[in-house]
């Protein structure tokens, strides 16, 4: 069966800028045959339940649920960054900058200082120690502030119901991701147009959702960060430019607004699309962009299939917004 090449330009880019990005980095769709075999069903990716603390599985609170999943995702982002000292400082524990986040996320919660739910008020002073030489702590305090503030929990419940519909399933799209950048601005709108964090946050309610009983999707864009470029490159399914391919080898640090981050992950988001639709040929079955993501991110941890990669660093980006 042909492989059919959809992209999501009608979802923000023009002609122009697909073609700008092309003399970045461009899709090699013939080679999907070398990752879909890999991509296969399996069991439920609970690693939600590691960003929350313990939901009761016979009446959850889902307004609760989804404001805790929003204050810990606020912080996924900003691994690398430079210190006041002009270094470059990198956060990490046991090797996973997202091991190091959930770990501050559990000392908080079990400090009893969640913002909005524990605490409500002098957020610097109770919060400001937990963040001490991290990279962008000043920034991580203020998103956490941000999304832990006055009436917040109310806002993440009302979203709730808005997704709610007539059948008793969820619905997430583009105008709730827009929606989050807007009202937390600093914790999930600083990245336009791709919104990570908006994306991941309703991608993983989506997941949370359907483990809990319910049943949900999010038609929001894939998740675009470093992580799922870098698999895909090595495999072949995009092809990043010499120049491109020589900065990311050598552990260039690009900025947030650098042509070749937007090429990058605009690519991916495509890239992600293209998978999804022939997985669901392949396998002859519907899935959400949520579950292709989750696979896609465990292919990084397939010995057999990334022996076979010529794989790259990843691309590191000195930037808090993803």
């Amino acid at each position: 069966m042909p492989i059919e090449l959809r992209t999501l330009t009608d979802g923000g880019q023009t002609a122009t800028e697909i073609e700008a990005r092309n003399r970045h980095v461009t899709i090699v769709p013939e080679h999907l045959h070398r990752i879909l075999p890999w991509l296969v069903p399996g069991p439920a990716n609970e690693a939600w339940r590691s960003y929350v603390g313990p939901v009761d599985k016979d009446a959850p609170d889902l307004g609760r649920l989804f404001f805790e999943l929003a204050l810990t995702i606020s912080q996924f982002g900003g691994f690398i960054g430079f210190r006041s000292d002009g270094q470059l400082g990198e956060w990490k524990r046991e090797g996973s900058g997202i091991k190091a986040i959930l770990a501050t996320m559990s000392r908080i919660r079990s400090a009893k200082k969640l913002p909005g739910l524990d605490i409500h008020a002098d957020y610097d002073r109770e919060l400001a120690h937990f963040f001490i030489r991290t990279p962008f702590g000043h920034e991580r305090l203020d998103m956490l502030t941000e999304v832990g503030s006055t009436n917040s929990p109310r806002y993440f419940q009302d979203m709730l119901a808005c997704a709610h519909r007539r059948d008793g399933s969820y619905r997430f799209n583009v105008l709730h991701m827009k929606g989050l950048a807007c009202r937390f601005p600093m914790a999930f709108g600083e990245d336009p147009v791709f919104y990570k964090k908006a994306s991941l946050l309703l991608m993983t309610m989506e997941i949370a959702l359907n483990q809990l009983g319910c049943k949900a999707v999010s038609e929001t864009l894939p998740p675009a960060d470093y992580r799922i470029p870098q698999i895909l490159e090595g495999l072949g399914i995009l092809k990043f430019s010499g120049d491109i391919a020589d900065k990311v080898a050598s552990g260039h640090v690009f900025s947030l607004d650098d042509a070749e981050v937007h090429a990058i992950r605009s690519a991916t988001v495509d890239a992600v699309a293209l998978i999804k639709s022939n997985y669901e040929q392949h396998h002859a079955c519907e899935t959400t962009c949520a579950e292709i993501d989750g696979l896609l991110y465990l292919l990084s941890r397939n010995r057999p299939l990334m022996g076979r990669a010529s794989m790259k660093p990843h691309m590191r980006v000195a930037t808090h917004a993803f």
